[in-house]
């Protein structure tokens, strides 16, 4: 009885320790869960307060992760566990990166090597790499460092990582400039030298062995290995996929037994030399991505998939595990030699890459200062410099702790990720491997850093990481650098009708969302094409939101410049319409007129950026853009999708150039002859740059024969001098901004009334007025008269005739005259154009993206 008594309670307590266990393990992956979201909710918060100093994400990433990962109360809950998981994901998450960097490295770039890229980045590699062999016996970073040694310390100091540097080049904005275009691909072929390197270095020396030279019998075991790898993948890997892709067309979701497969085929791949001879798995599966051709359905889905795991999880996570690796309390700041072996190491990359570059440069026939701006782009170094950092760390710390010949010698911090004791030899190339725990086990057990003597404490590798994010973090400079020159070598441009040369083509990026804004955009290309020559070019484009259905339905082509088709039926529908009436209006037109169809597709919240971007690409003079509002069978207005007024309110804000929004009422239903005086339009001038924008765009439709434009001006009448109205009309007119702006507008309407009213093309017509009050009983008495009202979006400065219209406007992006007629209130029959001259809001912002300083 007893005995089953101890043994119940014997299975209980069991069962309780059990639970208790359990409560415990899913109590801790609770805390690392609200811990992750906690880094990413710094990360992001970080990254927008640094994003307006141009810094990389990498810089907020590695503030967060650093110092979280050094907060005393943080650090000491880091046990051997929670480390060990982290170093293991970080190891897949540093696999995935370099399998998706080799994918996105197209092989046929070297049958097509552009010259000067290759000049420069082989120049500066090996300038780079001359230099560093001089240097760096000088610095005494080990005693009795060999040739080995030196050679692969100055590899790493002469490397470059293109993928952190064309993410840089492309936020500092000059990625479509000729200088960015150059660093770029200057640094995919410097990066893939220096990968090179590296894997020939582990193909040589024996990781397993105490990175001894291994026998030319096992050396030619790698090769061959490595060679069917890469054949594998080269020439197995598009059956498969061609297979899966055939399966599984665009539009439709994957099937889940293809994807496993194809995921499968890659592992097999990846893993074939490591697990056959041991060869690095990093390296290995970036030759495999190398290998593998980027087209197809499957290619695209592991990099788009792998980036947003890279974004998401492994980034936020990789600077903690820096930070977990290293201790910041043992940063010798205060001992001189710390910071000058670090500043002299740093120098000689930057030195070797500037000397390079510039010599190369200049023999090229590029200017000196954008040479030597190429050679500080081509010092980026990133995350996967600081992996192999803070790896070859962990190393020599694991084997310090047992051989005390290690602290005989007085290794630089900075240095530790090239080069562990000489007492075994190990070489800088040996090092830069990433299953270093597999090969110290042979030697040594890893111990706690608290084992550590103190000799060896201030043996850290935070100098590595100060370095290296210094690097990155000065890049912003380089580029305001670049752009700086670019500006004073670019004259300022405003890109508006004012002050568009009459004898070139006039270009305009005409908006529409669909077919059913086709026929007034035609009507309004029609009547403003003025003669045929110069004549006019039209970038019709289709502006879409990009919704989870479009999404689905794309189908990228990397071959055709990164080229998006969109398979989705009823966009395919919409597109092919409006195709036919382009096509039946220019087969009618005949020559001044060209049109070359576009779409910007994107979500809602951005897609006023995209068509900013191509207004400046295309460096445009108008962006015509449609009413939110469509108009019923009744003639009222009613709210289309809404989304696209904020999209128009925020191309107002931030277009390159003048804006025009077209409030169709009829126009699109209209047929515009050349049968004289048969569509009347009227301009309605008060005062401002932007009505006189409205008025030269009007001055091209007096050139049309069916069109009977006449302009209205309203002018301010002084009444009796004692009334209130009179005296608040005399202290606005005579401000200073004032009187410049009815300078301006006297000589523009001057130049307009010589070239057209004088003539006789153009009707004109005064209304003296008084207050706003009579501005709007003045336009409701024109409702019925006219087809087409043009006018600007803001009156003059203090303008008396529409003070006050802001309070009751139900649009304010159409302006206070625009609202009224394009109102309930008014004609439905009237369509409107409304339209903002552009503004310069700084002296620079004139320049493009797509420049040329070189």
């Amino acid at each position: 009885m007893d005995m089953d008594f101890l043994s119940s309670n014997m299975n209980s307590t069991a069962m309780m320790d059990s639970c208790s266990s359990a409560v415990t393990q899913v109590a801790n992956i609770a805390i690392h869960m609200v811990g992750f979201m906690v880094i990413v909710f710094f990360c992001n918060c970080l990254h927008l307060l640094l994003r307006r100093a141009s810094q990389s994400r990498i810089i907020s990433e590695s503030i967060v992760g650093l110092t979280l990962s050094n907060i005393p109360l943080i650090r000491k809950h880091l046990n051997q566990g929670f480390t060990d998981t982290l170093v293991y994901l970080v190891d897949f998450g540093m696999v995935c990166h370099m399998f998706v960097v080799g994918l996105e490295i197209d092989p046929n770039m070297f049958l097509h090597i552009p010259l000067h890229e290759a000049k420069v980045s082989t120049s500066s590699l090996l300038s780079t790499l001359i230099i560093s062999f001089l240097v760096i016996p000088v610095l005494q970073i080990a005693k009795n460092s060999k040739s080995a040694f030196t050679f692969g310390l100055s590899v790493v100091v002469a490397g470059t990582n293109s993928p952190l540097l064309t993410r840089i080049i492309t936020d500092l904005k000059i990625g479509k400039s000729d200088i960015g275009k150059f660093v770029v691909g200057a640094g995919i072929h410097s990066d893939v030298i220096f990968t090179l390197i590296i894997s020939i270095g582990l193909i040589i020396f024996d990781r397993a062995n105490s990175f001894e030279m291994q026998s030319p019998k096992k050396i030619a075991e790698v090769i061959i290995v490595l060679l069917v790898q890469f054949l594998a993948g080269k020439k197995l890997t598009p059956f498969l996929m061609n297979w899966v892709n055939g399966e599984n067309p665009e539009g439709k979701p994957m099937k889940g037994s293809h994807l496993v497969l194809s995921i499968a085929y890659v592992i097999v791949i990846c893993g074939f030399s490591p697990y056959l001879t041991g060869y690095d798995k990093v390296l290995s599966a970036f030759i495999a991505g190398f290998s593998m051709p980027r087209e197809g359905r499957v290619s695209k889905l592991m990099i788009n998939k792998g980036n947003y795991f890279f974004t998401a999880v492994f980034y936020p996570l990789f600077f903690l595990y820096v930070g977990a690796q290293l201790d910041f309390t043992l940063f010798e700041a205060g001992k001189i030699k710390t910071w000058l072996v670090m500043i002299s190491i740093y120098l000689t990359g930057v030195v070797g890459k500037v000397i390079g570059s510039a010599i190369c440069g200049v023999l090229l026939g590029f200017h000196w200062p954008e040479s030597v701006a190429i050679g500080l782009f081509l010092t980026t170094k990133g995350r996967f410099q600081l992996y192999l950092a803070t790896a070859a760390y962990g190393v020599s710390c694991s084997y310090s702790a047992k051989n005390s010949c290690f602290r005989k010698y007085h290794l630089t911090p900075f240095f530790l990720r090239f080069m562990t004791s000489d007492l075994q030899n190990w070489t800088c190339i040996g090092l830069l491997h990433h299953n270093y725990h597999d090969v110290f086990n042979k030697h040594c057990t890893i111990n706690d850093s608290r084992n550590y003597d103190e000799s060896h404490k201030k043996e850290s590798d935070d100098n590595t990481v100060i370095v290296i994010l210094v690097s990155i973090a000065s890049k912003p400079l380089i580029g305001a650098f670049v752009i700086k020159r670019a500006r004073k070598r670019s004259p300022t441009e405003r890109m508006a009708l004012q002050w568009h040369n009459k004898t070139s083509e006039l270009c305009l990026l005409v908006c529409i969302h669909g077919p059913q804004n086709t026929p007034s955009v035609i009507n309004l290309m029609e009547i403003s094409r003025e003669s045929a020559e110069p004549g006019i070019k039209i970038h019709l484009t289709e502006i879409l939101e990009l919704t989870d259905k479009i999404a689905d339905s794309l189908t990228y082509n990397a071959g055709e410049g990164n080229a998006v088709t969109v398979n989705d039926p009823e966009v395919v529908e919409s597109r092919e319409k409006t195709s036919s009436i382009v096509r039946e209006y220019l087969e009618k037109a005949g020559k001044g007129v060209s049109v070359q169809r576009m779409l910007a597709l994107a979500p809602i919240s951005t897609l006023h950026q995209d068509v900013c971007i191509l207004a400046e690409d295309l460096k445009v003079s108008l962006i015509i853009l449609p009413f939110h509002m469509l108009q019923d069978m009744d003639g009222k207005l009613v709210t289309g999708n809404s989304g696209f007024r904020h999209v128009n309110r925020k191309i107002l804000r931030q277009a390159p150039c003048s804006v025009g929004i077209l409030v169709d009422r009829g126009l699109g239903t209209t047929t515009i002859t050349k049968k004289p005086d048969s569509f009347n339009v009227a301009v309605i001038f008060i005062g401002g740059k932007d009505d006189r924008e409205a008025l030269m765009f009007a001055g091209r439709l007096a050139l049309h024969p069916g069109v009977k434009l006449t302009v209205i001006r309203f002018l301010l009448e002084i009444g009796d001098e004692d009334s209130v109205t009179t005296r608040i009309s005399k202290g606005k007119i005579n401000t200073s901004a004032h009187q410049e702006e009815m300078k301006l507008d006297d000589e523009c309407f001057t130049e307009f009334y010589d070239g057209y009213v004088a003539g006789g093309k153009v009707a004109y017509l005064e209304k003296y007025l008084v207050n706003s009050g009579q501005t709007f009983s003045t336009l409701t008495t024109l409702e019925s008269q006219y087809s087409l009202f043009i006018v600007g979006r803001d009156g003059r400065v203090n303008s008396v005739l529409t003070v006050g219209m802001n309070d009751w406007e139900q649009c304010p992006e159409l302006g206070p005259i625009g609202d009224i007629l394009s109102g309930s209130q008014f004609s439905a029959t009237a369509s409107v154009l409304i339209i903002q001259q552009h503004s310069l809001k700084g002296g620079l912002d004139g320049l493009h993206d797509e420049f040329s300083v070189m």
